[in-house]
């Protein structure tokens, strides 16, 4: 970029005393002091040009990581409303997991009560005919009341005796 050399082909040289350009001679301090000038300009365009490359890589990074923070952002807000619908769906199925494991163990005490009793009442011999009671009496009575004389033996189906069925049938007129 930048030039320790003049615009004309000659060098500078402590022997030539002119400016370039026709800009007048030089002063004989400025000519014992070029080479000590011309590396202070090198090391300063060094300086400037590396400055310049920072300040230019910083710039184009900045718009780099700004434009695909802009492309990434739609993608964060959608992947956290997944993130949240996964959340809740999680917690739907524990709640239902736990509401299958209490029925399953309401369940099972159902089964165990079942069994018990299913094993008792198989251990257990043929219960003896229960005694009358009204549930029993009232089902047994005829439909329609008729003022007959009671007969004196009972129908066989009947588990009633005779002076029990006299007596019911005077309650119930």
């Amino acid at each position: 970029m930048f030039s320790a050399t003049r615009a004309s082909s000659k060098p500078l040289t402590s022997s030539s005393n002119l400016v370039p350009h026709g800009l007048g001679p030089w002063p004989a301090a400025l000519t014992s002091k070029q080479p000590e000038l011309k590396s202070a300009v090198i090391t300063v365009a060094f300086l400037l040009k590396a400055s310049i490359a920072d300040h230019v890589s910083n710039v184009l990074a900045e718009a780099v990581a700004s434009k695909a923070i802009d492309k990434i952002g739609g993608l964060v807000d959608r992947l956290g409303s997944t993130a949240d619908f996964l959340v809740a769906n999680d917690m739907k199925r524990a709640e239902s997991t736990l509401e299958l494991k209490a029925t399953s163990a309401m369940l099972e005490g159902v089964y165990t009560s079942l069994d018990a009793l299913a094993s008792k009442l198989a251990k257990s011999p043929l219960a003896p005919p229960q005694k009358p009671t009204w549930a029993l009496v009232t089902k047994a009575a005829p439909a329609t009341l008729t003022t007959k004389a009671p007969t004196q033996h009972p129908p066989s189906d009947s588990l009633l005796s005779p002076m029990e069925m006299l007596s019911i049938q005077q309650c119930l007129k």
